[in-house]
């Protein structure tokens, strides 16, 4: 077109940058083509500078991206709008770390500076890594700075939560619950769910089924991810009966057990001190019998679990069935296998497997 001398308008110039930023060419490509069209006097606007950014950060060019933001500011060629600034904050969080997070901060302050008014999508997305990175006091600056000017919605409360709960700062989490209620933004039932989780993680199972007492008060039914959380929780104390009661339950609960929930209850019966292996496959011909495929967890927890109450042959033919169904067995399962025969004298059958791990590769 250009060397035909055809008129070159907007719409062509955008859907060309878009398809070389798409294409993951946006320095040879994109910026080719607007240094081409500025020449022939085809003005762009915001949203091709948001198309060159995003390119840049789709093909991992932070710096660049930075540096084209600042350009468009410093150089007063547009102002970017909250696309542009989120495009930037969410790029910067998703590299990890206090730095690059302290940075995308930065631009938040930055917009509210220039009388961009930062969006729910901005705060949303630094709270939530802050949280992760259990940099709770720096998101709970923000969620302050934040409401000044904007109302929380519940995403970011939730993220909120669960910092807090995973710092262990259980009142601080009970009070954004009420201060959430307080304020008309209604918990959902990852609210609950995330109290529920953390609780049970750190063996507060009282609290854990006070929060599911609420939830069912609130009009939330328990679901899956609630019930494998609680279900966790009685495996790590010891508790297997009420973890078995639980399991056998949900069809009356109106929710079905997943992989997690048949491999926690596995897990349980294999680690816990009773070590009842008979339970642990009961639960475990149950779980095929539901259609639920065993993978490689369910399997060594249970040659863990053999191995070690001395049941060596019982060890030995899972693993072969491991095989059968295409799976393959980490270095530690052959491991107990192989100390454990030693340990027993079983010569034969340890000198077997040996050889059997040397066909496969895997020695």
């Amino acid at each position: 077109m250009c060397s035909l001398g055809l008129p070159v308008d907007y719409n062509t110039m955008k859907t060309v940058i878009n398809s070389c930023c798409q294409l993951r060419c946006t320095n040879k490509g994109g910026f080719a083509v607007f240094g081409c069209c500025l020449k022939r006097g085809v003005i762009p606007n915001v949203f091709t500078f948001n198309t060159l950014l995003n390119g840049l950060i789709r093909e991992n060019k932070i710096l660049d991206a930075e540096i084209l933001l600042k350009d468009l500011i410093n150089k007063g060629i547009c102002e970017p709008n909250a696309i542009m600034y989120n495009a930037i904050i969410k790029a910067l969080c998703n590299l990890g770390g206090k730095t690059y997070v302290t940075k995308a901060v930065g631009y938040i302050r930055l917009m509210v500076e220039r009388g961009r008014k930062p969006n729910l999508v901005g705060y949303s997305t630094i709270i939530a890594f802050l949280c992760k990175d259990q940099l709770i006091d720096e998101a709970f600056e923000l969620f302050k700075e934040m409401q000044g000017h904007i109302t929380p919605d519940v995403i970011i409360c939730n993220s909120l939560i669960y910092g807090f709960c995973n710092s262990a700062r259980w009142l601080e989490a009970s009070d954004l619950l009420k201060e959430m209620m307080d304020n008309s933004i209604s918990p959902n039932l990852q609210t609950f769910n995330i109290l529920i989780n953390e609780y049970s993680k750190r063996g507060k199972i009282n609290r854990a089924e006070e929060v599911i007492f609420i939830m069912r008060e609130k009009g939330f039914l328990p679901n899956i991810v609630t019930y494998n959380s609680l279900i966790d929780c009685y495996c790590k104390r010891g508790d297997m009966d009420s973890a078995k009661r639980i399991l056998d339950s949900l069809v009356f609960r109106h929710a079905v057990p997943d992989i997690v929930t048949y491999n926690t209850v596995v897990y349980g019966y294999s680690m816990n001190r009773r070590k009842d292996m008979d339970q642990a496959m009961l639960v475990f011909d149950k779980m095929k019998a539901k259609g639920i495929k065993p993978n490689e967890f369910t399997y060594k927890s249970l040659i863990t679990g053999f191995c070690s109450v001395g049941r060596f042959k019982e060890a030995s033919k899972l693993v072969t069935v491991m095989h059968e169904e295409g799976l393959v067995p980490d270095r530690s399962a052959y491991r107990f296998l192989m100390e454990g025969f030693c340990r027993t004298k079983q010569v034969e059958d340890a000198f077997s497997l040996f050889t059997f791990m040397v066909d496969l590769h895997t020695v």
